[in-house]
C-alpha cells in the first residue's frame, strides 16, 4: 500500500468536445447513452459527412485570448474548457500555488492546419506576407505555453509528441512527476484539431461517409472527431490538507512502443496492460469496466479486442466496455485523456438510478449508459502502435 503522499488523485476535470464546452455537457451526453443511433437531429454529435466536430464556444473568453493574444482555434478551445471547468477554483489560487503549478500537454497533430496555413502563405505568396506573430502558432508547444501565460501558471511547462497516445503519456509523466515529488500540481492531458493529417489517416484506414460511428462492431464506421480533455492531478495528501474531494485515483499506468518489423504487436500492447495492473498490485479479476479506445475501424478495433482476450481471458465476456469514441469521434491525442475523464465519471457516480438491459455484440458486454465502478482500465491502443494503458480506482 502506497504512503498517503505517493498517492495521486485527480481533483479537476476539463473538456471541450463536439458535446459542448465543459464536462458538463460531456456528462450529459454520458448519461444519455453511448450509440449514435440515439443521437438526435440537434446534437452537435450528428455533424455533416459524419464529421464530429468542437461545438461552438459560447463562453466568454475574451480576456484569456486578448491576454494570450492567440487566434488559434484550438488553443482558445483548450483556454475555454479551463475557464469553464477550472477558472473559479484557479481564480482563488495565490501567486505561490500558481508559481508551483505545472502544465503537460500531449499534442502530436494539434499544430498542423496552424503549419500548414503558415507554410503554404509563404511559398505562394511570400514571406513577406505571413506575419511573424503566427509563426509560434505552428509549433507543438504553442497551446502548453498559452495555458501558462492565460492562467499565470509559472510551474513546468512540457508538451509530449510520442505519437497519438500522446495525451494519455502526457498524465502518466504528471502522474510520475507528481510521485517523485518533483511536482505539488499538474494540469494533464491532451489536445487534438481536425486538419489534412487525421482526415488522410482516416480515409486510409477506415472512413465512414455515413452518420455516427460504431466501435468493436462488425461495421465499418469510423469518423473523425476534435477535442480538448485535461486532468488537474495532485497528491492525495494535498488534496486532502486543501479540502478538494478527488474524482478518481491513478493506480497503475504502462505504456509501450511497438514496431511492426521487429517484434509482435500484441504481445507489445499487452505488455502495457500487464504494467499497468503490476503497478497498481491488482488482477484482472479486480477490473470492473473498461474504456476502450475503439472507433468503428474494424482492424484497430480487432487489435484491440484481442490484446484485451490476452489479458482477460473469459474474464472479458463479463466486463462492460465503454466505447465513448461512439460520440466524441477519433479524437486521436486527445482521445485517452478523455477516455479516463469517461472513467472517472462511472468512479464518481454514487448509484445508478435506473436498471438498464445487458447488450452483447460479438460476445462483448457493450451497455448503451455508462453505470457506476470502483475500478476502471482506460486503454489506449494507436494507429501509429503506441499503446498506453491507465487503471482508474475510487478513492477509499
Amino acid at each position: 500500500m502506497m504512503q498517503p503522499a505517493e498517492r495521486v488523485v485527480i481533483t479537476g476535470l476539463a473538456a471541450s468536445t463536439c458535446c459542448g464546452v465543459g464536462i458538463e455537457p460531456l456528462f450529459q451526453r454520458f448519461a444519455r447513452g453511448l450509440r449514435s443511433n440515439a443521437d438526435s437531429e440537434a446534437d452537435f454529435s450528428s455533424q455533416t459527412n459524419g464529421f464530429k466536430k468542437f461545438a461552438k464556444i459560447s463562453l466568454d473568453i475574451r480576456d484569456l485570448v486578448r491576454k494570450t493574444r492567440t487566434d488559434n482555434l484550438l488553443t482558445q478551445h483548450v483556454l475555454a474548457a479551463v475557464e469553464c471547468d477550472l477558472g473559479t477554483q484557479i481564480s482563488q489560487w495565490n501567486e505561490e500555488i500558481k508559481g508551483n503549478v505545472g502544465v503537460v500537454l500531449g499534442n502530436t497533430s494539434g499544430h498542423v492546419k496552424q503549419y500548414l496555413k503558415y507554410y503554404m502563405t509563404a511559398t505562394r505568396e511570400g514571406y513577406e506576407f505571413v506575419n511573424p506573430m503566427h509563426f509560434p502558432a505552428t509549433l507543438l508547444n504553442y497551446s502548453t505555453v498559452q495555458l501558462n501565460n492565460a492562467f499565470s501558471l509559472r510551474g513546468s511547462s512540457t508538451t509530449i509528441s510520442s505519437g497519438f497516445s500522446a495525451g494519455f503519456e502526457a498524465i502518466g509523466y504528471a502522474a510520475l512527476q507528481l510521485k517523485l515529488g518533483r511536482e505539488q500540481l499538474m494540469l494533464a492531458g491532451g489536445i487534438e484539431e481536425m486538419n489534412d493529417l487525421i482526415l488522410g489517416i482516416l480515409h486510409r484506414e477506415a472512413f465512414s461517409k455515413l452518420e455516427g460511428i460504431q466501435p468493436l462492431s462488425k461495421g465499418d464506421r469510423t469518423t473523425p472527431g476534435e477535442g480538448v480533455g485535461i486532468l488537474m492531478l495532485e497528491s492525495l495528501l494535498r488534496a486532502e490538507r486543501e479540502g478538494r474531494k478527488p474524482f478518481g485515483e491513478i493506480l497503475g499506468y504502462g505504456n509501450c512502443k511497438g514496431d511492426a518489423k521487429t517484434g509482435d504487436l500484441h504481445r507489445i500492447a499487452a505488455a502495457a496492460l500487464y504494467r499497468a495492473l503490476q503497478q497498481a498490485d491488482l488482477g484482472v479479476g479486480d477490473i470492473e469496466a473498461i474504456f476502450p479506445s475503439a472507433n468503428g475501424n474494424p482492424a484497430v478495433d480487432g487489435f484491440e479486442l484481442r490484446v484485451l482476450k490476452e489479458v482477460f481471458g473469459s474474464r472479458l465476456q463479463s466486463i462492460p466496455l465503454y466505447p465513448i469514441e461512439s460520440i466524441i469521434g477519433e479524437c486521436f491525442t486527445a482521445a485517452g485523456p478523455l477516455q479516463c475523464i469517461a472513467a472517472t465519471y462511472a468512479l464518481h457516480m454514487e448509484t445508478d438510478p435506473t436498471k438498464h438491459p445487458q447488450t452483447r455484440a460479438n460476445g462483448l458486454l457493450l451497455p448503451n449508459t455508462i453505470s457506476p465502478c470502483r475500478m476502471a482500465l482506460v486503454s489506449s491502443l494507436g494507429f501509429d502502435h503506441t499503446f498506453s494503458a491507465m487503471i482508474i480506482g475510487k478513492v477509499n
